[in-house]
């Protein structure tokens, strides 16, 4: 009796351990499953936001995708705001704000009131200004002016101014001599001489008159008026040098008629020694 009584309760502890032991080795599997799971998950999340292009293939669309690849639904937004109350039904606006009773405000009213001052001040006297009166100038007593008696002065005519008469017909025009470059004739500077022109009452040329050049002791030929048609109408030209010369009164020029009477006195000129002046031009002009 002892001896069955040791041997039967020894089984079901054996069909106890191995029901726990097959128990344990799934949750066991299952535990590691879970882990596996979890694992791939985070690493494809992982790789999901480092490759988000792979959400382009993922059917439906994704929030990673930009918009310009899915089109969006249209979406409308109303806003209902409310109605006024007891507003008319001919009002035509659409929305209607209640309005509210104005609210109250509490005013506080400042009371002035009188405080003494300490002293009494004294007023400060005030300067008035006195204002020079201004004495009238003394008007001058006006002074009779004399009346002259008598017979009253006739003014005198004033004189015309008149030309004085030369002693001869012909004289040297006024601004002259003049002086210029040689342009009578192509030796430009190898040319020095004395030209001119001689001039009527009536300002006309005056041609065939005898023009005579003195170079110090020297007498010149005689030229005669209209010779020279380079000059203008009544011209003559007087050829002194091949270079210009500079002096003061060596050269004299004065004019003749054809017979030999003087018509004019006898002219010095200042010449200088270059050559935009070695042509000095000198006109004759008549006087009466």
């Amino acid at each position: 009796m002892m001896e069955e009584t040791a041997i039967r309760p020894a089984r079901p502890r054996r069909a106890r351990r191995r029901g726990a032991g097959c128990l344990g080795a799934v949750l066991n599997l299952a535990s590691i499953g879970l882990l596996l799971l979890t694992g791939l998950a985070v690493l494809l999340v992982a790789l999901l936001f480092i490759y988000p292009d792979v959400l382009r293939f993922v059917p439906g669309g994704s929030a990673w995708m930009p918009l310009g690849d899915v089109p969006l639904p249209p979406t409308a937004v109303a806003l209902v705001l409310p109605t006024q109350p007891g507003a008319a039904s001919s009002d035509t606006s659409p929305v209607g704000f209640p309005t509210l009773p104005p609210e109250w405000t509490a005013t506080e009213t400042a009371t002035i009131t009188g405080t003494p001052l300490p002293h009494t001040l004294t007023p400060e006297p005030t300067e008035t200004s006195v204002r020079p009166t201004r004495t009238p100038r003394q008007s001058a007593t006006p002074t009779a002016t004399p009346t002259p008696t008598g017979p009253t002065p006739t003014p005198s005519r004033t004189p015309t101014p008149t030309i004085t008469r030369s002693a001869f017909a012909y004289t040297m025009q006024d601004e002259t001599p003049t002086y210029l470059p040689n342009l009578i004739n192509n030796a430009s500077c190898n040319w020095f001489g004395i030209a001119g022109r001689a001039f009527g009452l009536d300002g006309g040329p005056v041609i065939g008159l005898m023009v005579q050049v003195v170079a110090g002791d020297v007498v010149l030929p005689l030229v005669q008026t209209g010779s020279q048609p380079a000059i203008g109408p009544g011209g003559y030209e007087v050829f002194l040098d091949d270079h210009p010369i500079a002096s003061t009164d060596v050269y004299r020029v004065q004019l003749f008629t054809n017979t030999g009477t003087p018509l004019s006195e006898q002219f010095g000129l200042t010449t200088y020694g270059d050559c935009n002046r070695n042509l000095v031009m000198v006109n004759f002009v008549q006087n009466h």
